[in-house]
């Protein structure tokens, strides 16, 4: 009975570990990186997303 519980335990702790290190890996791998400049510049705009830019934000005249 022990011996069930144990091959229990470990099969699930594996694919547990397993599932974390795929998420790790492919989390780095597409990992999407923004620009630091966009931050600044939206930092300084009045966050008002009225769009009468011609952007729908912010946000997207900060990007553009």
């Amino acid at each position: 009975m022990v011996n069930v519980i144990l091959i229990a335990v470990l099969v699930l702790g594996l694919i547990g570990l397993a599932s974390a290190v795929i998420l790790f890996v492919v989390s780095h791998k597409f990992a999407v990186h923004e620009d630091p400049r966009i931050a600044q510049v939206s930092a300084v705009l009045p966050q008002a997303n009225c769009g009468g830019c011609g952007y729908p934000g912010c946000s997207g005249f900060a990007a553009a």
